[in-house]
């Protein structure tokens, strides 16, 4: 449950001129987990990618749950030598292939969202 004192101190951040005027050039990809083809409710009160002015990249990674998007069920997966799923190997080189491209100027992303797409991704 939201606090009223932490929505007043959101709002008193979002509503402040410097906040309002913030228009970003830098490149953006977010992943989300979701199932594919089902629509899925708002889970924030803000939508973020409203201040940015270039490209935005939004993958909704099938079936993926909270704890998929850091490495840690993946180091008690493979202690077990149990199977990984998917979905983190798909957020993983979404991540890796985005940053190469932007720090490395190497030009693969595009190349594996196409491996991805509509397979464990989609795009908003």
């Amino acid at each position: 449950m939201i606090k009223e004192e932490e929505t007043s101190d959101f709002n008193g951040i979002r509503f402040c001129p410097e906040f309002k005027n913030l228009n970003l050039t830098i490149p953006y990809l977010r992943l989300e987990s979701s199932q594919i083809g089902i629509a899925n409710k708002v889970d924030s009160i803000y939508n973020f990618s409203e201040k940015l002015i270039n490209e935005k990249l939004i993958f909704k990674i099938d079936s993926a749950q909270h704890e998929d998007f850091s490495c840690l069920p993946v180091i008690v997966r493979e202690s077990g030598n149990c199977e990984i799923k998917n979905c983190y190997k798909t957020i993983l080189k979404l991540t890796l292939y985005f940053l190469e491209d932007n720090l490395k100027n190497e030009h693969a992303f595009s190349h594996v969202i196409e491996q991805e797409i509509n397979k464990t991704a989609t795009g908003n």
